[in-house]
């Protein structure tokens, strides 16, 4: 069984596989020795691989340190796609890790995958298994946060369910003008790339995914644990690396 965990700004996503099926999923803001050690207990786990986009705090690491054969992903480690960004050193491993996912889950395919976070992330991984690379944008909380921050009387409003184009009041005018923003982004993106590749997938995840799924109203697939599956491909891919020799 593989272990998998996906450390992002806002929340920590543990699973564990069993080959490529999941049998376990935590979604937490923090990781324990104690949840470690159950895990341990629990599943015979034989490998495991990190993807951290911030740096890891010492409670963390210390219960990490508890993992058998635990390995971080990098710039360096081995995967099962080509990567041709210009910069690998500089790229989100969690970016990564989701186009290695969307290769998996859509062999032969042209794959776009929208990770609505913290910031949204556009990445695409053709047909061949070669990562281009992307576009990153400031995500739903970062918009509302800087519409309050950089101006001196506009309110730090939430999300809400838009009903109406036009917003009738300065909190409804922010919610219009970010959420409705927003997917007119993601249906432009959309729209450039199925102009230049034929047999498009799109894959839409992370945290506010299902904001946006529904007014997209494309044909999408909708992936909450893209990062975790793409852990755990790199995985079984240098497992069967290490077979092969």
């Amino acid at each position: 069984m593989n272990l998998t965990i996906d450390i992002g700004n806002s929340f920590i996503k543990t699973l564990v596989f069993e080959d490529t099926i999941p049998v376990y999923r935590n979604v937490s803001e923090t990781l324990t020795s104690v949840h470690i050690e159950r895990l341990l207990n629990k599943f015979p786990i034989k490998n495991s691989m990190l993807s951290s986009v911030v740096e890891v705090k010492k409670p963390i690491l210390n219960a990490l340190n508890k993992l058998p054969h635990l390995k971080k992903l990098t710039a360096s480690t081995s995967v099962p796609v080509k990567n041709l960004y210009e910069t690998p050193a500089t790229l989100g491993k969690d970016r990564l890790a989701n186009a290695i996912a969307g290769a998996f889950l859509f062999p032969g395919k042209n794959v776009l995958i929208i990770d609505v976070g913290t910031c949204i992330k556009y990445d695409f991984i053709n047909s061949r298994k070669e990562y281009l690379g992307g576009s990153i944008s400031p995500g739903l909380q970062m918009r509302f946060k800087s519409l309050h921050q950089f101006t001196g009387k506009l309110p730090l409003v939430k999300e809400s369910k838009i009903t109406e184009l036009t917003g009738r009041s300065t909190v409804k005018a922010i919610q219009t003008g970010v959420i409705i923003g927003i997917c007119e982004e993601m249906k432009g993106f959309i729209h450039r790339y199925k102009s230049k590749y034929k047999s498009l997938q799109i894959i839409l995840t992370g945290g506010d995914a299902n904001h946006f799924a529904e007014d997209l109203k494309l044909s999408i697939f909708v992936a909450e644990d893209l990062v975790n599956i793409g852990l755990n491909e790199i995985i079984r891919y240098n497992i069967a690396k290490r077979f092969q020799k």
